[in-house]
């Protein structure tokens, strides 16, 4: 599959639940498309990505990336794995 760059958006998740456009920045005064940490333990930055009309979920942690039909369906996503992050004190 060729992506254009260019055409990707990324996103993350505010305190609001509303989904927030990530900019990267700028290289030589020229916009980054996309920068991604991954971490020696494994964990990466958290986001969801849109190309070509599919929204991708990229989790934070031990997780696979997941494809939703719709920007909400991949916030929704989003929220579960925030509340379950949230709630796992609850387990001790």
């Amino acid at each position: 599959m060729n992506v254009g760059l260019h055409k990707l958006k990324a996103y993350f998740v505010d305190q609001f639940s509303n989904p927030q456009r990530i900019d990267f920045g700028r290289f030589h005064d020229q916009p980054v498309c996309f920068r991604y940490n991954y971490y020696p333990d494994g964990s990466g930055d958290r986001m969801i990505v849109e190309t070509d009309g599919a929204f991708y979920y990229l989790p934070t942690y031990f997780g696979h990336t997941v494809r939703y039909a719709t920007l909400q369906e991949a916030v929704q996503r989003w929220k579960r794995d925030s509340d379950d992050l949230h709630d796992s004190g609850n387990y001790y």
